[in-house]
């Protein structure tokens, strides 16, 4: 996992590549359906996961970044709003 700093926030993040790991909270995502396609990216849904939120579940697709914030809280995060928001820490 890399780190990252929100200017002025250090986080934690990774960029979800469509397997799972043993973050808790964070899961594959699977739907009800056989022919599930993701809205947001087009993606099948063996390759998205899901995220458990104080704001509810959301699906991370391929490529999404996941923060962890100071209260060890994951979020979702599109690529380009992560690359435009965060800096590498050396």
């Amino acid at each position: 996992m890399a780190r990252y700093k929100m200017k002025p926030v250090e986080v934690e993040a990774y960029q979800w590549n469509g397997w799972h790991n043993s973050e808790p909270g964070i899961r594959p995502y699977f739907s009800k359906s056989d022919s599930w396609t993701c809205p947001k990216c087009g993606g099948i849904d063996i390759v998205h996961g899901w995220v458990d939120t104080m704001r509810g579940g959301h699906v991370i697709c391929p490529g999404d970044y996941i923060i962890t914030n100071f209260g060890e809280e994951h979020m979702p995060c599109n690529p380009d709003l992560f690359s435009s928001s965060y800096d590498p820490i050396a």
